[in-house]
């Protein structure tokens, strides 16, 4: 602690806002294709900006049968309510086609998140 601010994994934290993009780490997100469902691997932050990544990759696929998709989220370092609104969405589409969206992993950051918000139960969590 310095001049009365607390340091945190995305910046200075109290009276002064850090840079846009200190702290940040770069998002990745891999797919795999498993029998009729998809695991999708997230990793890095998860805001509203790097959402449509995430929302891309969670597009049912139903020509080929695609309905599940497993969330991976162990690696995510941070996530907003932009992220929670893609996931919320993709789940509520995936339902309607008879298919669903599924935490499988989360990162302990992800974890508090979807547990103070309550999606983990709407995510199987």
């Amino acid at each position: 602690m310095r001049d009365g601010r607390v340091r945190g994994a995305r910046g200075a934290v109290g009276n002064h806002r850090s840079n846009v993009n200190a702290g940040y780490t770069q998002l990745s997100v891999r797919t795999e294709r498993r029998d009729d469902r998809v695991v999708v691997r997230v990793s890095g932050d998860l805001d509203h900006d790097s959402a449509p990544a995430v929302q891309a990759a969670l597009e049912p696929d139903t020509a080929n049968g695609i309905r599940q998709f497993d969330l991976d989220l162990s690696g995510v370092t941070f996530i907003d309510s932009g992220a929670l609104q893609v996931f919320i969405a993709a789940h509520r589409a995936l339902q309607e086609l008879g298919g669903g969206l599924h935490v499988v992993a989360a990162s302990p950051v992800v974890a508090r998140i979807l547990d103070l918000t309550r999606l983990g139960e709407m995510f199987g969590g």
